[in-house]
C-alpha cells in the first residue's frame, strides 16, 4: 500500500461475494435481500452492515442511492422514492419502512456474486513509450513540450479524427430531434443553437429551422441507433445520448431523476464505464497523458526515488485503467494514490485495482483543505474530467498546488475545452454541472481560462496539448507547473490599442491581425478613420515572429499560430463574443474557436511566405459546425500585386498556380473567393488598390470609412 495513504482507509478490497447467507439464522428472507442489496451496491461485506448502521456512514450517497432504490423496488416489489430513501437515517429505519409497506417479503435472496471490473488496458505500444533515454533527467516543461503535439496521432488511432466533419453534424441533429420531441410534449419553443429561435436584441423570435424537415430517420432514439451503426467507435457516447434523450421532458419537469438513469441502472453504469475509458476523444487525450507519464517516470529513474502520483476524482477508473498498466510496464518504482469523493466509487476502485503493488486508495474532497500528511508529496497530481465540476476553480487548484512537490511538481488535467450539444443534454441535467460559483458562465473552460486560474492558484507556468486538427481543440491535456521553464517559451503575440471608443464599449472590441511577420502598425492609417465607431475599440496585434524567427525544425500549424493570436485576444478580452479582422494573405477570419483561416499564399521566397506555404500544405479547410455562423465582411482589393512586365513571374507548383493568380492578377468586384464554402453570410466590399496599397492613404480612406460605419451600426 502507498505510504502516502493514511491508515484509516480500508484497502483490503474484500469482495462482497465472500458473504455467506444461511437460511436458519431466523432472519427474514426479505431482510437478507435488503442486506445483500446494500452490500453489493456499496461494495462492502454484509457482515459489516448492522441494523443500527448509518446509511451515510456506509457510503449510501446520492450516486449509489439510486442503484439501491432501483434494486429494492425491483426485488421486493416496492415503490420507494428518492425523497423517501433520503429520509431514512439508518438500516433499521429502511427495514421498518419495508416491513410497513407490505411489499414482496417472500422473495428469495439475491445471488451474492459480484465480479471485479476488467481494466481493459493493455501494455503500452510504441507511441506510448518515452522518447527519453533512461537515466536522463529532464524538466517537466521540456518533457511536456516533447509530447504536447501528439494528440492527432492518437486521435487517428482511436478513430476520433474527423469527428467535427462526420460525426458532430448528425449528432447535433439527433440532439435537435430529442429537444423537439421534448418541447412538443411540453408545448414550448427552444434553442437558438438549433435554429428554432433567433435572438433579436433582448428578445427571441421564431427561427428558420423546420420542425420536421430536418428530422431524417424518425425519432431521436432511431437516430441514435443509426449513429451507433455508422460510428460504432462512439457507441457509449451515442448510448448516453439515447439513455437520457427520450426522458428529457420528464427530467426537466422533475418527474424523473437523471442520476437514477445514469448511476442506478446496469446499462447506465456500463455506458459510463466505457465512455470514460474508451470514448475516442477521451482515449486520445489519455494516450497523450500516457506519453507524458512514460517520459516523466523514465526521466525520474536516475534519482532512485519512486514516482509519486495522486489522482483526483478517479471516478469509474477510466483513466487509471490506462495509467497503471503503463507504469507497471516500465518496471520502474511508483506510488499511485487513487482518490475519490464518492465512497461507493472508491469502494469499486478498491475491487477493480485490488492487489496492485504500489497503489493505495483514499477519500478526498479537493474543495476542502487537503490533509497535512499529503502536502508537497507528489511529483504529479492528475485529474481527468473532474476539476471543472468544482464550485471554485481557483480554490480547488490552490488546494491541488499544495499537494505537488514544491520545487518541480505539476498538475496534469484532462479537460474538455469546447462545448458540445450532447454534453448539455446529458451532463446539463445533473446538478453538479451547474455547481460553479466563481464567476464562470459555463462549466467547461478554454485553455486560456485554465491558464489564468492556474496562475492565480500559484502555478508558475501553464502549457497544454496543441495539434493541427479541430479535434485536438475539443479536449486538452493541461499541465500546470510549479517551476518556471528553464528557457524562454516560444514567441507570443502582443497587441496595442489603435482606437479607443468614445463611449462605453462594454467589451465590444475589434482585433486586427497583420499579415506574415508584420507589426500591427500596418493598420495605423485606419486610426483617424474610425472616429465614427463610437462604441467599438480597436486593437492591433503584432506577429509573434516580429523579432524572433520561427523554429525551422518545427513548423507551427495554422491552428497553432492562430492559437498564439487568440491567447493575446483573450488577454485583452477574456469573454466573447469576439470581432476579429485580418490583412488577408494567409489568414482569413479567426472565430472564437480559432477556426477556418484562408488558404491562399504568395510564392515569394522569404521567411514570411516560406512559412505560409509550409503551413498551408498541412492545413485542411472544413466548414464550421453548427448553425450559428459569424457574420463576415470581406474588403477585397480590386487590383493584383503584379503591375509590371519586366520581371518574369516565378514558377510554382501546378497546385499553387490558382493562388498565385489570385494574388497577382486583378479581381472582379463581388467575388467571394470560396469563403462561402466554409462560412455563411459573407458580404463583399470592393476596395481600391492592391494587397499592399489598400493599407495606405489615400486608398485606405474608402474602405476604412465603410469599416467604421459597419462597426457603428
Amino acid at each position: 500500500m502507498d505510504g502516502d495513504v493514511s491508515s484509516d482507509v480500508d484497502c483490503r478490497g474484500q469482495e462482497p461475494n465472500s458473504i455467506q447467507v444461511t437460511a436458519d439464522d431466523g432472519t427474514p428472507t426479505w431482510q437478507k435481500t435488503v442486506f445483500q442489496i446494500l452490500g453489493q451496491s456499496l461494495h462492502i461485506p454484509v457482515t459489516d452492515i448492522q441494523m443500527d448502521s448509518k446509511l451515510e456512514d456506509l457510503g449510501a450517497e446520492s450516486l449509489v442511492a439510486t442503484e439501491i432504490i432501483s434494486n429494492l423496488n425491483k426485488d421486493l416489489g416496492l415503490h420507494i422514492s428518492s425523497t423517501e430513501f433520503a429520509s431514512m437515517a439508518d438500516v433499521v429505519s429502511l427495514c421498518d419502512y419495508i416491513a410497513g409497506t407490505g411489499g414482496n417479503t417472500s422473495c428469495t435472496p439475491r445471488s451474492g456474486s459480484s465480479k471485479a471490473l476488467d481494466t481493459g488496458a493493455t501494455t503500452p505500444t510504441g507511441s506510448e513509450k518515452s522518447t527519453l533515454v533512461k537515466g536522463h533527467t529532464a524538466s517537466i516543461h521540456t518533457t511536456f513540450q516533447q509530447i504536447c503535439c501528439n494528440f492527432d496521432a492518437h486521435a487517428k488511432d482511436t478513430k476520433f479524427t474527423g469527428y467535427w466533419d462526420q460525426v458532430y453534424p448528425p449528432q447535433l441533429d439527433t440532439v435537435t430531434a430529442f429537444i423537439l420531441e421534448t418541447f412538443e410534449k411540453l408545448g414550448c419553443a427552444i434553442l437558438e443553437e438549433v435554429g428554432l429561435v433567433e435572438k433579436t436584441g433582448d428578445n427571441f423570435i421564431r427561427g428558420s429551422a423546420r420542425l420536421d424537415g430536418d428530422r431524417r430517420g424518425g425519432s431521436g432514439q432511431e437516430r441514435v441507433m443509426e449513429l451507433i451503426s455508422e460510428f460504432p467507435q462512439y457507441a457509449s457516447t451515442h448510448g448516453l445520448l439515447g439513455l437520457l434523450g427520450p426522458h428529457l421532458a420528464e427530467c426537466l419537469t422533475g418527474k424523473l431523476n437523471p442520476v437514477s438513469l445514469l448511476f442506478g441502472t446496469d446499462k447506465g453504469r456500463r455506458l459510463l464505464d466505457d465512455f470514460y475509458a474508451n470514448a475516442p476523444n477521451l482515449l486520445a487525450a489519455t494516450k497523450l497523458l500516457c506519453d507524458f507519464f512514460s517520459a516523466i517516470i523514465h526521466s525520474q529513474a536516475s534519482t532512485g526515488e519512486p514516482l509519486h502520483v495522486l489522482e483526483i476524482g478517479g471516478g469509474t477508473g477510466g483513466t487509471t485503467k490506462h495509467l497503471i498498466p503503463l507504469l507497471q510496464a516500465t518496471r520502474l518504482p511508483f506510488k499511485y494514490t487513487f482518490t475519490e469523493l464518492s465512497a461507493s466509487l472508491l469502494a469499486r476502485a478498491k475491487i477493480t485495482f485490488k492487489g496492485i503493488s504500489g497503489m493505495g486508495f483514499r477519500q478526498l474532497n479537493i474543495e476542502e483543505d487537503p490533509p497535512e500528511e499529503l502536502l508537497g508529496r507528489y511529483h504529479i497530481v492528475v485529474s481527468s474530467n473532474c476539476v471543472h465540476a468544482t464550485r471554485d476553480l481557483r480554490h480547488s487548484l490552490s488546494n491541488i498546488r499544495k499537494l505537488v512537490q514544491p520545487n518541480d511538481g505539476c498538475v496534469v488535467l484532462v479537460e474538455s475545452t469546447q462545448r458540445l450539444a450532447w454534453y448539455d443534454l446529458d451532463w446539463g441535467l445533473l446538478d453538479g454541472w451547474w455547481f460553479f460559483d466563481d464567476g464562470r458562465k459555463y462549466a467547461l473552460q478554454s485553455p486560456w481560462d485554465w491558464e489564468r486560474v492556474m496562475r492565480d492558484a500559484g502555478f508558475a507556468h501553464v502549457d497544454w496539448s496543441e495539434s493541427a486538427s479541430r479535434e485536438s481543440r475539443s479536449v486538452r491535456v493541461i499541465c500546470g507547473m510549479v517551476a518556471e521553464p528553464e528557457k524562454a517559451c516560444p514567441a507570443k503575440a502582443t497587441s496595442m490599442l489603435l482606437y479607443q471608443a468614445s463611449s462605453d464599449s462594454r467589451d465590444r472590441n475589434l482585433f486586427l491581425i497583420p499579415d506574415g511577420f508584420s507589426s500591427g502598425a500596418v493598420f495605423s492609417a485606419l486610426a483617424p478613420l474610425l472616429s465614427h465607431a463610437r462604441h467599438v475599440s480597436v486593437y492591433t496585434l503584432n506577429s509573434p515572429f516580429l523579432k524572433v524567427k520561427p523554429d525551422s525544425n518545427r513548423v507551427l500549424s495554422i491552428e497553432e499560430l492562430a492559437g498564439l493570436y487568440v491567447a493575446e485576444i483573450r488577454h485583452r478580452q477574456p469573454e466573447g463574443p469576439y470581432m476579429v479582422g485580418d490583412s488577408i494573405n494567409r489568414f482569413g477570419v479567426i472565430s472564437e474557436n480559432d477556426n477556418q483561416e484562408n488558404k491562399r499564399s504568395s510564392p515569394i521566397a522569404s521567411d514570411h511566405f516560406t512559412l505560409s506555404r509550409q503551413q498551408l500544405s498541412m492545413y485542411q479547410v472544413s466548414k464550421l459546425p453548427g448553425r450559428n455562423m459569424p457574420q463576415v465582411v470581406l474588403f477585397s482589393a480590386r487590383e493584383g500585386a503584379d503591375k509590371q512586365d519586366e520581371v518574369a513571374r516565378p514558377e510554382v507548383q501546378p497546385a499553387e498556380q490558382q493562388l498565385v493568380d489570385w494574388f497577382l492578377n486583378d479581381r472582379a468586384g463581388g467575388e467571394l473567393f470560396e469563403w462561402d464554402e466554409v462560412l455563411e453570410d459573407v458580404g463583399v466590399v470592393p476596395a481600391d488598390g492592391n494587397h499592399f496599397s489598400m493599407m495606405l492613404p489615400p486608398t485606405i480612406n474608402g474602405w476604412g470609412c465603410e469599416l467604421a460605419r459597419i462597426l457603428d451600426a
